[in-house]
């Protein structure tokens, strides 16, 4: 299997790149990805997979002398959510961030309209729930 390598599909640069861990033309991803050969086998490891990681995998034969040279394509996706803020509308963006742990309190009467994002693969879904926990 000395003449079979593994590719990735980037889709910023539209095609497809030999993933060689130890090559001369090393891209940054490629420090996680792990690629072991053994007798009629090639076996692409990824331990700590990362956002940017996701996409299309394939096995190309390097004889080109064969008209389908290459494995269809192998989809890895990878499920995210990160950067998760609260912030009440109308307050600066210097102090708009609250820890998980904070509370957000207002006087009794008044109005308050909060607003929660995150950056993730698939849309959310936001539950707001009124926490009526007694005063410490």
């Amino acid at each position: 299997m000395t003449d079979v390598h593994v590719e990735k599909f980037s889709k910023h640069m539209q095609k497809w790149f030999r993933v060689e861990p130890y090559g001369l033309f090393r891209r940054c991803f490629y420090y996680d990805l792990d690629i072991s050969r053994e007798p009629g086998r090639l076996e692409l490891t990824i331990p700590s997979i990362q956002s940017f990681m996701e996409g299309p995998y394939r096995c190309v034969s390097d004889d080109a002398a064969f008209p389908y040279n290459s494995s269809l394509p192998l989809t890895v996706p990878v499920h995210y959510m990160r950067d998760v803020s609260v912030s009440r509308l109308g307050v600066s963006s210097y102090s708009r961030y609250f820890s998980p742990m904070q509370d957000l309190r207002v006087r009794v009467g008044e109005d308050v309209e909060v607003d929660c994002s995150v950056s993730a693969s698939q849309d959310p879904e936001f539950t707001w729930r009124k926490d009526v926990s007694p005063e410490r």
